[in-house]
């Protein structure tokens, strides 16, 4: 799996690329128009799962299912301010983070993990210095969000869409009973 996510300096063009949930590079094309990829070394984890870009920086969700030398990673999201210099830890310790989505200063999070009897979509709208359960049921695996509706599919359950900001939840698709 890759995923392309791009930012803009002045005089630099940063291009951010996941290659299998392993390495995060980063693609520099500097004024002079060389390219340069380099590995990204101040996350401290392997296991990042997703990326998404926002005004406010570089978001990075980790999943990690398993333990590693008797711990487990932290499982949550992390945000760069820099670029990708450094990374914050920003919350949802232990949830195991599917998917990221910003949108209009709100950060949506789909979790793997049940922490303190919570699970599924979490969202912020302070970039992370608080985080607020809207979707319990199963298994969510990816998020998306327009102006209008946010966009929930599940692993084994469908596609489910809320005009509500995720008061109430629409299976579409549904199976008619025949």
């Amino acid at each position: 799996m890759i995923k392309i996510f791009k930012t803009h300096i002045p005089s630099v063009k940063t291009i951010f690329l996941v290659l299998t949930v392993i390495v995060i590079l980063k693609l520099s094309t500097q004024k002079v128009g060389a390219e340069i990829w380099e590995k990204i070394q101040t996350l401290d984890s392997k296991y990042i799962r997703v990326l998404e870009t926002t005004p406010e920086g570089i978001l990075a969700g980790e999943f990690f299912q398993g333990t590693v030398g008797g711990s487990s990673p932290l499982n949550g999201i992390f945000i760069s301010r820099d670029i990708g210099e450094s990374w914050e830890f920003i919350g949802l310790e232990d949830r195991g983070v599917i998917d990221l989505k910003y949108f209009n200063g709100v950060v949506y999070a789909t979790t793997y993990y049940t922490v303190s009897n919570t699970h599924g979509v979490f969202y912020s709208n302070n970039m992370g210095e608080t985080w607020e359960n809207l979707w319990s049921s199963p298994s969510p695996t990816k998020i998306d969000r327009d102006s209008s509706t946010i966009y929930l599919g599940t692993e084994h359950y469908g596609i489910y869409t809320s005009t509500d900001e995720g008061q109430t939840w629409n299976k579409i698709f549904e199976e008619e009973a025949g």
